[in-house]
């Protein structure tokens, strides 16, 4: 089997740079990327999209650690729906609303 490069055409390298490239230079791109040179709205995109992926690795790796490494079957969604629960009980705790407050997360983006 051969391997393909990844800058040949098709490959999802180069489809992501022609993307960019389109959006940089149409005047109406589907996605307009020059709104990341506002500091503010390019900082919150970058937590975000970090924050996603930590989320969806977590979600997606738990699974098969219990699967593959403890052995569970049908209890994996048992595990995850308590694993669930706890987090939904901790994210409401009041006491982070009074945390924000301390922190001054304002004064973070300048």
């Amino acid at each position: 089997m051969t391997r393909q490069s990844p800058l040949a055409p098709g490959s999802p390298v180069s489809r992501g740079l022609g993307f960019v490239v389109r959006s940089l230079t149409f005047a109406r791109p589907v996605i307009d990327l020059r709104a990341l040179a506002i500091r503010n709205f390019s900082l919150g995109w970058w937590v975000s999209f970090v924050t996603g992926i930590g989320i969806f690795t977590t979600v997606y790796l738990t699974p098969l650690f219990l699967g593959r490494v403890r052995g569970f079957n049908a209890q994996i969604g048992m595990a995850m729906l308590s694993a669930g629960a706890i987090e939904r009980a901790r994210s409401t705790e009041p006491a982070l609303a009074g945390l924000v407050g301390v922190l001054q997360l304002r004064g973070l983006t300048g």
